[in-house]
């Protein structure tokens, strides 16, 4: 509320809001502007309803977005019900709104994103778990400005890479090349990523995205030299031998894995 001349009195709720890290600006918005239920929904949630606060809060910030135009209702409440699904997963007792501060960045980050189906799911997810005080010591404050810029393309090779069985080991990588007639090389086939049993993808401008947001590292100086990984190699230029063009070409072995930042970035925005 306002005092007379203007300064503003900050109510019990807005007090416990700036216990959360909330910067001024936002805490006054927040106090003035959102109903007394909701705010009590996200301080203290009930057991039934741990993301009701939050997602009525999510709801009021991205209403004025609709009437402007720049997001449609369908997109925010398809947002609002994800993250109040996934938001049930958390116990009540780990339900952590000294993090809610972080949550309302998170969710600032996330209004450009709402058209484009896998990273509203991701950020869904990453606002759960960062309201989870058993998932969220992990979490950088990084991971929302990485969602915020990642292309389309990005997301859905972060997605296949994170659910394949070589997340953990890490992936054969191939470039392939073709000798020149001065002992040179000539590339023919890049960023070649073994998958599965032969099977592989081929990405360019996605790997040197993620390799630039940190999430993953490729070698060309290093490789797997036994077990089922190393088999992969081969199966792969066999395959790649067949094709009339690559029939001569020679392949430089190397790997791909997920760094430590990445690796905690698909724990917090993937399920």
């Amino acid at each position: 509320m306002h005092s007379g001349s203007g300064t503003y009195v900050p109510s019990v709720h807005a007090k416990k809001f700036k216990e959360r890290n909330m910067n001024p600006d936002e805490l006054r918005l927040l106090s003035d502007a959102l109903p007394e239920t909701t705010k009590e929904e996200l301080l203290n949630p009930s057991a039934h309803a741990v993301g009701k606060g939050f997602g009525g809060l999510l709801y009021w910030m991205f209403h004025p977005l609709i009437k402007l135009g720049i997001r449609t209702q369908s997109e925010v409440e398809t947002y609002q019900k994800s993250f109040e699904e996934k938001a049930k997963n958390i116990d009540i007792e780990n339900y952590d709104s000294s993090n809610l501060g972080l949550a309302y960045s998170t969710l600032q980050s996330s209004a450009g994103r709402l058209d484009n189906d896998v990273l509203r799911e991701m950020f869904a997810q990453l606002l759960t778990n960062t309201l989870d005080k058993t998932k969220n010591s992990t979490i950088s404050p990084k991971f929302k400005s990485v969602l915020a810029n990642m292309s389309n393309d990005e997301a859905i090779l972060l997605n296949t890479l994170a659910s394949n069985k070589y997340y953990k080991t890490g992936f054969p990588y191939l470039n392939f090349y073709q000798k020149t007639e001065a002992n040179g090389k000539l590339d023919t086939a890049t960023d070649i990523i073994g998958i599965s049993n032969g099977e592989y993808i081929q990405k360019h401008a996605e790997i040197s995205e993620l390799e630039i947001d940190g999430i993953i590292k490729t070698k060309t100086d290093q490789w797997f030299d036994s077990g089922e990984l190393a088999d992969q190699y081969n199966l792969i230029k066999e395959d790649l031998n067949k094709i009339p063009e690559f029939s001569k070409d020679e392949a430089s072995n190397g790997t791909l894995m997920f760094t430590d930042f990445g690796q905690r970035l698909v724990n917090a925005i993937l399920p």
